[in-house]
């Protein structure tokens, strides 16, 4: 989420130690409530795994 994006670091940190990708939600799409843009990241982040 855009509004805790200066917990990205931290995040980023733990989800390694469980091998998992954090990444934040681009703002533009999130503002702008756009579901399929969204999804579209989430997927693309996880076929880039």
């Amino acid at each position: 989420m855009p509004q805790i994006r200066f917990q990205l670091k931290e995040m980023k940190k733990k989800g390694e130690r469980y091998n998992i990708q954090v990444e934040a939600i681009p703002s533009m799409d999130y503002g702008m409530c756009n579901g399929p843009s969204v999804l579209k990241f989430a997927m693309d982040l996880l076929n880039n795994k």
